[in-house]
């Protein structure tokens, strides 16, 4: 490749908070034409706030960014094309949540570049079949009612029908399952041997970066360096665990969404389930199985339109019983608040109140900066603030500690510490853990209990 390839050239970039915080600097990197960059390295290293600026997005309003992005547009204007298409970490935040999703792809096509707009439908469809999404599912909701994996599905179809000249992507495959990340690793192969689109990919799977792209950089103190191997550190193996009493149990429930109560289709059927204190139980399988949906009855957010979950401990009005850390983490707190205001207002009414000291300790023990607890959710990166809302629950105390895919945007060294810190909550104070997880190496080496939905017949949309 010589320099008259080049598409995107960065130079001497630098990001820092608005509290003088560094989050990375002087990053040197140019994009040829047709080539696939994949960018790794640990949570909070400014994976997002890279990608977003590239982008062309503001992001974090308080992070402010100095240097140069060349876009060396040169011949490639005039085809048409956009330049840049994102998908961002959490791709549910590119569909407003109440409106059609159908709707909203009508409306990027009108707002796009395309000469013709059926073709861009015809594409999207396209797509979505070789992403195995139903056309009729994903055109016919809002994308509150797709799961994790579907709406990423989603976002990875309208963005890729495009056809952009560089596509970014940030955690592509956070929320995909097995089959669904072989699915779209064939994909973009296919795009990457037609060099008519440049990508750049942000992930902690480095396994997924090296089968897609051309040279796979880590982003760390000394900048982007390019990596040259792969390291796996493995999880603890999982606890034995002792014996230990029924907590809660789950009583033949069915639930639903979709229909009336008579043509009602279940996501969760007959499912019957005993969890015991101490323990952590995994549920694990295919993206909008209705994993999720199970995290939501046993917490208490939804209830059972049949059966019941019976909590067989000593309820205490002076402290919460059931946690919830969704699967996008930045909605456990509320975007107008700093996450520790937002904290305190979760803790007041416990006895005894837990202590800003504790808090901190957990934060450190999670490998994060106590300083973020000044700032608001949109400023942590996605693997910051899954570890945030970790904390913040554990530092609650709930007897119930319900995590949905509380791995899914961290890389390998704070996957272990996340495990090791779930595993000592669930056995220092006698609590029930329930997390989902597409990491099947996560699950077997945490978890005493797991619940496999892909085939298990209480779970799927029949």
């Amino acid at each position: 490749m010589t320099a008259r390839d080049a598409l995107l050239i960065l130079e001497n970039l630098t990001a820092r908070t608005g509290s003088g915080r560094l989050i990375f600097e002087a990053l040197e990197l140019v994009l040829h034409t047709g080539e696939v960059i994949g960018i790794t390295g640990p949570s909070g290293s400014g994976k997002s706030t890279l990608l977003a600026h590239l982008a062309g997005l503001r992001g974090a309003t308080d992070i402010s960014i100095s240097g140069a992005v060349k876009h060396m547009q040169g011949a490639l204007r005039g085809e048409g094309r956009p330049f840049v298409s994102y998908v961002p970490q959490g791709p549910e935040h590119m569909f407003p949540r109440h409106f059609p999703t159908d709707a909203t792809i009508r409306l990027l096509a009108e707002a796009g570049e395309f000469h013709d707009r059926e073709k861009f439908g015809n594409r999207i469809d396209g797509l979505l079949k070789t992403l195995n999404l139903d056309r009729k599912l994903a055109r016919r909701s809002t994308i509150t009612s797709l799961s994790g994996g579907e709406a990423q599905r989603l976002a990875l179809a309208v963005t890729l029908a495009r056809d952009p000249q560089i596509w970014i992507a940030d955690e592509p495959t956070a929320s995909l399952d097995g089959d669904n990340k072989n699915r779209l690793e064939k994909h973009l192969g296919h795009i990457r041997q037609g060099k008519r689109t440049s990508m750049i990919l942000a992930s902690h799977d480095f396994k997924f970066l090296s089968k897609v792209c051309d040279r796979v950089f880590d982003l760390g103190e000394k900048g982007l360096t390019l990596r040259t191997a792969s390291f796996a550190k493995s999880i603890s193996q999982r606890p034995a665990g002792e014996k230990s009493d029924v907590a809660i149990s789950v009583e033949r429930v069915w639930h639903g969404y979709k229909g009336n109560q008579l043509n009602r289709k279940y996501v969760i059927r007959d499912f019957s389930l005993v969890c015991e204190a101490s323990k952590i139980h995994g549920i694990v399988g295919r993206s909008g199985i209705g994993k999720s949906t199970a995290l939501r009855l046993l917490a208490g957010f939804e209830r059972p339109q049949h059966g019941r979950i019976r909590r067989h401990d000593r309820l205490d009005k002076h402290h919460i019983s059931a946690m919830l850390v969704p699967q996008d983490a930045r909605q456990f707190f509320n975007p107008t608040q700093s996450i520790e205001s937002f904290s305190r207002g979760l803790a007041k009414g416990q006895t005894p109140s837990p202590s800003k000291d504790h808090l901190i300790e957990l934060l450190q023990n999670l490998q994060l900066n106590p300083a973020l607890l000044r700032e608001k959710p949109s400023v942590p990166s996605g693997g910051e603030i899954q570890r945030l809302a970790l904390a913040v629950a554990i530092w609650l105390r709930p007897k119930l500690l319900c995590l949905d895919e509380i791995d899914s945007g961290l890389d390998g060294q704070n996957k272990l510490i996340v495990a090791r810190k779930i595993e000592g909550y669930a056995k220092d104070h006698k609590s029930v853990v329930v997390l989902t997880t597409h990491d099947m190496d996560f699950a077997n080496s945490l978890c005493h209990v797991i619940i496999d939905a892909d085939i298990n017949k209480s779970f799927g949309n029949y």
